[in-house]
């Protein structure tokens, strides 16, 4: 999945999810950490129970590393339209991608 965000994700998906967590890293270190997420989706709710039930499922299943901060990686994996990112057409282009990868590592 990461590689299909990383490789076949449109630029502008990119562009504007990138202006998202910029706007969320408060602190401008890189990651997302729990205050900042429940920052953002506090002023995105208008109410502050309901974004910290989203961050609490965020941090869950967005933290992969599972070291209490999500990286810039991790937001575009959550971040990023999974039906639309994982289309037929998505996972035969990666299979293909990584197909001729496998391929020339083995004829070298």
């Amino acid at each position: 999945m990461m590689f299909i965000v990383s490789q076949l994700m449109t630029n502008k998906e990119k562009e504007d999810l990138r202006g998202i967590f910029m706007a969320l890293d408060k602190n401008g270190d890189g990651t997302l950490t729990k205050e900042e997420l429940l920052e953002g989706y506090t002023k995105l709710y208008g109410n502050r129970e309901r974004a910290r039930t989203e961050v609490e499922w965020l941090m869950i299943n967005a933290d992969v590393d599972n070291n209490g901060s999500i990286d810039y990686s991790e937001f575009l994996l959550a971040a990023g339209n999974k039906k639309e990112l994982l289309s037929k057409a998505n996972v035969k282009q990666a299979f293909e991608l990584f197909d001729r990868v496998s391929t020339v590592r083995h004829n070298t």
